[in-house]
């Protein structure tokens, strides 16, 4: 992907999360990324917690190291 696609679908992902969430404070943050406290702006009695990655690659054409792949998938999944 190139720096630019990147860079366009990053700010995709942010507007969406902007749109979506508000925030109300921090929970905590580890190696991976930054688990926040929100609320759906469309819903305000549903609180939710909402960990956003740091991005990590260290070489272009890497991809996401495995362990990221399992956190997610680890969240997803609860």
């Amino acid at each position: 992907m190139t720096h630019r696609l990147r860079e366009k679908a990053n700010k995709a992902v942010l507007d969406n999360y902007i749109n979506k969430y508000e925030i109300i404070g921090k929970i905590g943050e580890g190696a991976y990324g930054v688990v926040r406290k929100a609320h759906e702006r469309a819903n305000p009695n549903n609180v939710v917690a909402v960990k956003t990655f740091k991005p990590k690659i260290q070489r272009e054409g890497e991809g996401v190291p495995l362990t990221v792949c399992r956190e997610i998938n680890v969240c997803t999944i609860m």
